[in-house]
């Protein structure tokens, strides 16, 4: 939350409701912009329900994923096996570092999935 106050995507007051709360935003970058989706209590319970939004958004199509981490390789690692695990007409995920844009936006420790539905594997 505190990077999301110090580059202004969210008040102070939100800042310090949401860490007090212990709310975790799920953000989308629609259009270039960065977008707040919905908020959900714990690390654990944001991850399930954004595997989840993956999941329905891929539905049975093939898509190409991509997890991405900010100094969590461990945590994306886990989002990608799950991945691999509920959406068998996809290849693996590939697994790597945000960049420092969104980094800077979202702190240490996020994790995110990107996706491209109908795309076909890379040769």
């Amino acid at each position: 939350m505190d990077n999301l106050r110090r580059s202004g995507r969210i008040s102070g007051a939100k800042a310090w409701l949401g860490t007090a709360l212990a709310l975790k935003p799920l953000l989308s970058v629609d259009d270039g912009k960065l977008v707040l989706v919905q908020r959900v209590r714990t690390v654990s319970n944001a991850t399930a329900v954004m595997i989840d939004r993956v999941c329905q958004l891929v539905g049975d199509r093939p898509a190409a994923l991509a997890v991405h981490h900010v100094a969590d390789p461990a945590a994306a690692n886990d989002v990608a096996a799950a991945l691999a695990e509920r959406l068998p007409a996809c290849e693996p995920a590939m697994v790597t570092a945000m960049g420092p844009v969104l980094a800077l936006h979202v702190g240490a420790g996020a994790v995110g999935v990107c996706v491209d539905v109908g795309a076909s594997p890379p040769a």
